[in-house]
């Protein structure tokens, strides 16, 4: 967790706003809860707005249904412990917005009322960088609320594990920037590219310093530098 702390503590500093991703507990609210309950109130971390739990249930083979069982226990959890006042849910159905995981919460009027975002991962293909309309087709009527995009990116020059082959080219920076403005073209609040960040990562034993907020080589001496784009 120290790493997690240096992070934390830049962004507690410069007043950002951070989304958590709970995502490695399976089904365990309690070790879901214990996590909140050790940044929100022992470490007293402000900085931290929302809370994401899971990561596309379809390709998990989790039912719409044992989603949204899922997805309750944690609001009531999270609102009986109070920590609601700390942190806004967002709820992460489908990727690229195929609807039978956004539909239950969405057709509940109790905890859709419990829902801050609603989030979406996507990734553009064949030259199309338009976000799909298929969250809104399903959600038309029933929510007024934020949508995020917490994982977006290019299916084009993919190497594995999600490498993108022409990181350092004008054409995935072109790209990139395409996506986003389309995507809040299209009404998303905001955007968040898989591996962008990509200072974190290493490549064939070579620290990657292209476009990341860190700077990679101030990160890998235990700094926590932020480039002057991150603001």
């Amino acid at each position: 967790m120290t790493e997690h702390y240096k992070m934390l503590d830049t962004w507690e500093s410069n007043g950002s706003s951070v989304a958590l991703n709970l995502c490695y507990g399976g089904f365990d609210i309690q070790s879901y809860m214990d996590v909140l309950e050790h940044l929100l109130i022992t470490k007293g971390y402000t900085c931290l707005k929302y809370v994401i739990i899971g990561n596309e249930p379809q390709w998990n083979g989790v039912t719409p249904q044992k989603w949204f069982n899922f997805q309750k226990e944690f609001l009531d959890s999270l609102h009986n412990r109070g920590y609601d006042e700390h942190i806004k849910f967002v709820t992460i159905g489908d990727a690229k917005g195929h609807s039978n995981h956004y539909k239950p919460i969405a057709e509940n009027q109790y905890y859709n009322a419990m829902v801050s975002a609603w989030d979406m991962h996507y990734y553009a293909q064949n030259g199309n960088s338009s976000p799909t309309n298929k969250l809104w087709d399903i959600l038309d009527g029933k929510v007024t609320r934020k949508y995020f995009m917490t994982e977006a990116g290019s299916q084009e020059w993919l190497e594995s594990p999600g490498v993108n082959t022409v990181r350092d080219k004008h054409v995935y920076a072109a790209t990139v920037a395409k996506i986003a403005w389309q995507s809040l073209a299209y009404g998303y609040s905001g955007v968040i590219f898989w591996s962008f960040d990509d200072a974190i990562f290493r490549h064939d034993g070579e620290d990657s310093n292209l476009w990341g907020f860190w700077d990679a080589e101030d990160l890998y001496a235990g700094g926590r530098k932020l480039r002057p784009w991150f603001y």
